[in-house]
């Protein structure tokens, strides 16, 4: 459940330094907000800025400022989970589930409190067609397409807005 963050600099200055905690080279931040393992990270495109979020199989997604190390907003849904990304413009969020479920959640109007809770039983924001965890998430450019893989083994392309599965590959 702990998240260790370097600065790219610092691993590229000490090559031979195994990135660990009994290194010479400590880490920019220890994230050790979940009570069960990590399963997915994934950190923003916006610089410095830019955001990191988490997701375990605790039930919580976690966001983070990289620039100052604060937690920004806890997430907590109703399944554990399994994997996570971001669009591009750090808008929404994309979260795996154990059970197969995709969850989308906005972060453009965020709440007044540092956690929320969301419930599997909102459709409104579900992609609903794989059987198994979700292991894999990925957004395109254009925050108009998700792929996602699973331990069904297959991999579907979503269109983003209407939640809609426009292709699956079986792999």
């Amino acid at each position: 459940g702990i998240v260790l963050v370097w600065t790219l600099n610092n691993v590229i200055l000490n090559p031979g330094i195994h990135m660990t905690l009994q290194s010479n080279t400590d880490p920019l931040y220890i994230f050790s907000d979940h009570s069960l393992p990590v399963k997915d990270i994934h950190i923003g495109k916006g610089g410095i800025r830019c955001r990191l979020v988490t997701a375990s199989i605790d039930r919580t997604c976690k966001i983070y400022d990289l620039c100052s190390g604060e937690l920004l907003l806890n997430v907590v849904f109703d399944k554990g989970l399994s994997s996570v990304t971001m669009d591009i413009l750090e808008t929404n969020i994309f979260v795996g589930t154990v059970d197969g479920n995709i969850l989308q959640y906005s972060i453009a109007n965020p709440p007044r409190t540092k956690e929320y809770h969301i419930s599997n039983k909102d459709e409104s924001m579900v992609f609903p067609f794989h059987s198994k965890t979700v292991t894999c998430l990925s957004a395109s450019l254009d925050c108009e397409t998700l792929i996602s893989g699973s331990n069904d083994e297959n991999l579907i392309v979503w269109h983003i807005p209407s939640r809609q599965k426009t292709h699956s590959i079986p792999h």
